[in-house]
């Protein structure tokens, strides 16, 4: 009897509780949340991430990595946490609604709601406010710095609205009388001068409207450089570009002229930060733009156009080169230099960039198109489009690629020292991997020029691929009529081809212009073994080249495998997951990691195909095929951010039933090779994790499923 009460008494909870539940429908979509932009301060201590609904306004949310302090800042968004950790930087949008409203009245770009900056003390808990901000930068890897540049008609000044006094309205109205007066006095003149003329003196007299010059720009807006550690400011007007070089020591400004100011000119200033001595680099030019550094800030380089009017068919870029020391910037390429191909210029489409070593630049070249046809108005033309089966694309590819083929751009390199220029790109090599940063002395280049048609009936073309000479620019074949994938080493002295139709990996070795194959010893598919189209299977792809081209580590289905470019080793899998079917795939904390170093942790995404369970694994190049691993559970990881100087990392856990929430772990210390455990060691646990968001609350309040296996 008992046992029957307590099982009726479960079963109404159980429905008392079902039946405050309701389904899930349209109409509560657009509050669904997601977490979008994160990252971690450098010293892991601080994480700032977006919390963004389906459709409304976002929160921007700074956070300590031990949950102790949150702050949320409404509609916050593209955030920068500084290089010393002391200040976070973001924008804050407009409303949701004020923006849709001023969409649906088809406001003008000057009339739609504009950005704010927001600047946080993270220590001090302070922020600061700015209005009206086009964007903003810092310098990539400094601190101390923020540039702003602000929207058109910001700051706005306040007028001074203060009350007149009592003898200030009694003029005021004595000098509104005096012009009543003196406006009768000259209506009863008009009205007898039309007795006598005619009716026509009557008629308003016709202004003579000013046409706009053809030398009319788009004005530049007031551009502010803060220190952020004295709050100091400087400003500059009619700003229209600017740049900081990725060490924080120089300062580029562009300027316009004025339009009502016909003295006015445009100015290229390059700033010296620890000085604040500012040199003109340029002035009087029509556009400049693609500004670059090289990695010490004293070499500066972009694209400027001088020569015509502001509205002209035809502008012609030329490349200009400064250095400290410099008095103004040189010119080094135009459409006229002899290394320059006949009709071609330098391209405005193409990011300038130094090599590593800042010995090269790196520029584009286009072909010169012909000038748009004025003659006859645009509605007056022929809407035409001429196809022949000759051409690479069907009419409907071509018009999708029309905008991106107008500003394609072939790779030349200006050669600092000697002063020369060599073309390396054209339109048969469009596209070329560089190597070492720059710095190889080989670069490589698949070609698929005049095999381009047979991808409309194939769905794939062959490539014929080269090795490039950096130096001379002399290009050798390695391979023809080649499907599948390349991957040129970091130093460039080995190219890793995947042929698809062999189904297997080959090296080339630039030194010895040599091409064998690799990794035949592994027993294991390298392809896709569950491909079911009718095509060759594509290969897994590779994890990336160690430092000193030592190894490459390429996938099979589930492990890593370490494989001697010279093909004299035996290849080594990494992991062992086969067996278990379970995968892994490498995690890159780091964005500007290059290759594999010896000391260097590496951690991957176990993910076991039986029991759809998932976990974090860690290797190091010296433990020779011993892989660690965290205890697998039914989540899912994603978007992995590591602290740059710590061991702090942030990702998204998820599964069916939890929303993707945003979680910090500290990666534990794992001993030397010599001192280790047989135990697998666990990267992160409970214990270690740290649950920072909480977002869809509202998803208990709804009827929601399970997932089983």
């Amino acid at each position: 009897m008992r046992k029957s009460l307590f099982l009726s008494f479960l079963l109404f909870i159980y429905i008392i509780s079902s039946a405050q539940k309701k389904p899930l429908d349209h109409s509560v979509y657009d509050s669904w949340q997601s977490i979008g932009e994160r990252m971690i301060s450098n010293n892991g201590k601080y994480v700032v991430y977006v919390i963004n609904p389906q459709e409304g306004d976002g929160t921007l949310v700074i956070q300590t990595s031990d949950g102790k302090y949150k702050k949320e800042i409404a509609r916050g968004y593209n955030a920068t946490i500084t290089e010393d950790n002391l200040f976070a930087i973001f924008k804050i949008k407009p409303t949701f609604k004020e923006t849709r409203d001023a969409k649906i009245k088809k406001k003008k770009p000057d009339e739609m709601p504009k950005d704010s900056l927001a600047i946080v003390a993270l220590a001090k808990d302070s922020i600061i406010k700015i209005a009206g901000i086009k964007s903003y930068k810092t310098p990539e890897k400094a601190a101390g710095w923020v540039a702003y540049l602000s929207e058109k008609g910001f700051p706005e000044t306040l007028k001074n609205k203060s009350q007149p006094d009592s003898l200030t309205r009694l003029n005021n109205l004595s000098h509104i009388a005096d012009s009543l007066i003196h406006i009768a006095d000259s209506l009863r003149n008009k009205a007898e001068e039309a007795k006598i003329k005619g009716l026509n003196v009557l008629q308003p007299t016709k202004k003579e409207t000013k046409k706009p010059s053809d030398e009319t720009i788009e004005e530049g807006t007031e551009l502010v450089l803060r220190n952020l550690q004295t709050g100091e400011e400087k400003k500059y007007k009619l700003a229209s570009d600017y740049l900081f070089s990725k060490n924080g020591k120089r300062f580029v400004i562009e300027t316009t002229k004025k339009n009502s100011d016909s003295l006015s000119k445009d100015f290229v200033l390059l700033m010296s930060l620890p000085e604040m001595k500012v040199d003109t680099v340029m002035k009087n030019f029509n556009d400049a733009k693609n500004y670059a550094f090289d990695e010490d800030g004293n070499q500066f380089a972009f694209v400027a156009e001088r020569d015509s009017v502001a509205k002209s068919l035809h502008k012609f870029y030329k490349l200009w080169y400064y250095k400290s020391g410099f008095d103004s910037a040189q010119l080094r390429a135009d459409k006229n230099t002899s290394a320059v191909a006949k009709n071609e210029t330098v391209s405005e489409n193409y990011n300038l960039h130094f090599s590593k070593d800042g010995k090269r630049l790196f520029f584009g070249l286009a072909n010169i198109r012909p000038a748009k046809d004025t003659t006859q108005p645009d509605f007056e033309k022929s809407g035409v489009d001429v196809w022949n089966y000759n051409d690479d694309d069907l009419q409907p590819v071509q018009l999708k690629n029309l905008e991106r083929d107008l500003k394609k751009s072939y790779l030349a390199v200006l050669d600092i020292n000697k002063n020369s220029i060599l073309q390396l790109g054209d339109e048969k090599f469009p596209d070329i991997d560089i190597t070492k940063e720059g710095n190889g002395d080989v670069f490589y280049a698949a070609s698929d020029f005049g095999k381009r048609v047979a991808r409309q009936w194939q769905g794939f073309v062959m490539d014929d691929v080269y090795a490039i000479n950096a130096n001379t620019g002399e290009k050798k074949l390695i391979v023809n009529n080649f499907k599948g994938n390349i991957y040129p080493s970091y130093t460039g002295k080995y190219l890793l081809l995947y042929n698809d139709k062999q189904k297997g990996y080959s090296i080339y070795n630039s030194e010895t212009n040599q091409l064998y194959k690799v990794g035949a010893d592994i027993k294991v598919p390298l392809y896709d073994e569950e491909m079911d189209m009718p095509d060759d299977p594509a290969a897994y792809g590779i994890l990336k080249w160690a430092e000193g081209d030592k190894y490459v580590f390429i996938y099979d289905r589930y492990d890593v495998w370490e494989v001697d470019p010279n093909g004299r080793e035996k290849s080594v899998a990494i992991s062992d997951g086969r067996k278990d079917k379970i995968e892994y795939r490498y995690i890159n904390v780091d964005k500007e990691e290059k290759f594999i170093t010896d000391k260097q942790m590496l951690y991957f995404l176990a993910f076991n195909e039986k029991n759809k369970m998932s976990g974090i694994g860690e290797w190091s190049l010296g433990w020779k095929g011993e892989m660690g691993y965290s205890k697998l559970t039914q989540n899912s990881y994603r978007g992995f951010e590591k602290a740059k100087n710590d061991s702090t990392l942030i990702y998204t856990k998820e599964n069916y039933q939890l929303s993707p929430d945003l979680c910090v772990g500290l990666i534990r210390q794992v001993p030397d090779e010599n001192n280790r455990s047989d135990d697998k060691v666990l990267l992160f646990d409970s214990l270690f994790e740290n649950k920072l968001s909480h977002i869809n609350p509202q998803q208990s309040q709804y009827f929601w499923g399970t997932a089983e296996l």
